[in-house]
């Protein structure tokens, strides 16, 4: 067994070839419930270091098994992951019919925890479509179920996604307020790639505030926690929100180099915000 985080990643980074393998193998040979439960397991990897390709493949064969098993917990997860893979590569009408399955599922199991970090998806995907209002809503859904099942996590998670949305609505001030607690309750749990989140929100608050000193510390302690833990996409969007505030506090060298390293990673991913990395770092020497 891998004695700590950093050996379970290495471990992962050398053999996740063999478990997508060990997948097909166990839908083959009729074995469902291991088929499901590896795809399951193999998710957070695949997602992190931007394997989009191989997690929505791993989660379409989880689907099929699951569904084969008569398992609606393992269907119902398994929707939910195959739409963040979705959400990744730009097919949301798809992402949308995975997670509206997911949240049917999960609403006849009683699973509310299942059905907040469904919620959570289907506000990312509404972001994703520029209906801020809409992510909110879900988001504001996601926090009432955490909060009655009791799952401190959670209402940590959705606060922060609460918070993200009114800065998109130009709430700045709430903004920090519903980030600033997540932020203290994700210390709480000790959940550091969700800490991550709420620095990057809060520096995003602060910037549109004009605080852009303080807007790049919160930067800095997220793209910290990002590389602590394998986060390859969030780390990029947090490089391409540092050269924001750099370059209004007039570090156009620094700014450059923050986009340059975000756009490195987008590009490598294969990711459609690479796009509006490239446009900042082309407008950039008319500016100057």
């Amino acid at each position: 067994m891998p004695a700590d985080r950093d050996e379970a990643w290495a471990w992962l980074a050398a053999e996740h070839r063999a478990l997508l393998a060990a997948i097909d193998l166990a839908v083959e040979h009729g074995w469902p419930t291991h088929a499901w439960q590896l795809a399951w397991s193999v998710n957070t990897y695949l997602d992190r270091v931007g394997a989009w390709p191989d997690q929505s493949r791993a989660q379409e064969l989880a689907l099929r098994a699951a569904t084969a098993a008569g398992d609606r917990d393992g269907q119902a997860r398994a929707h939910r992951n195959r739409a963040v893979a979705c959400l990744r590569l730009g097919a949301y009408e798809e992402a949308r019919d995975h997670l509206e399955r997911s949240r049917q599922l999960y609403a006849e199991l009683g699973d509310r925890v299942g059905g907040g970090r469904t919620e959570l998806n289907l506000g990312i995907l509404a972001e994703r479509q520029d209906d801020h209002r809409r992510a909110l809503d879900h988001a504001q859904r996601a926090h009432r179920l955490f909060e009655a099942a009791g799952h401190a996590q959670g209402q940590a998670n959705a606060l922060n996604n609460i918070g993200w949305y009114h800065i998109q609505l130009g709430d700045y001030p709430r903004a920090l307020d519903y980030c600033g607690r997540a932020l203290a309750q994700q210390q709480q749990t000790g959940n550091r790639y969700w800490e991550a989140h709420a620095w990057d929100s809060l520096g995003c608050a602060h910037h549109h505030l004009g605080r852009h000193r303080e807007a790049i510390d919160c930067y800095q302690h997220a793209l910290a926690l990002w590389r602590e833990t394998g986060e390859r996409y969030f780390e990029a969007i947090t490089l391409m929100h540092l050269g924001d505030s750099q370059h209004a506090t007039a570090e156009p060298d620094d700014a450059r180099v923050a986009w340059r390293h975000a756009l490195d990673v987008l590009d490598r991913l294969g990711h459609p915000d690479a796009a509006q990395v490239r446009s900042r770092l082309d407008d950039e020497p008319a500016a100057r």
